[in-house]
């Protein structure tokens, strides 16, 4: 159903008429990309990886920030 609804309205916009919206496009193209990562998660082995990325998330922000905030003072 995803695919159909993207690929229907990813058609609309491509072909020639008055309505052009880019922020459509990108909806869509993040449609497809949560489906593709919803059949990830459905394998085991992706579920392993999916979930320690979701466990070291809060870390990474705080080091993204601490080495942004860093970088800032030099």
């Amino acid at each position: 159903m995803i695919t159909l609804v993207s690929v229907l309205g990813e058609v609309m916009i491509a072909l020639p008429n008055a309505y052009n919206d880019r922020t459509a496009v990108r909806f869509f193209t993040l449609l497809r990309m949560l489906r593709v990562l919803r059949i990830f998660s459905k394998l085991d082995s992706f579920a392993v990886i999916f979930g320690a990325f979701f466990q070291l998330r809060p870390v990474f922000t705080r080091l993204v920030r601490s080495t942004l905030s860093q970088s800032k003072t030099i």
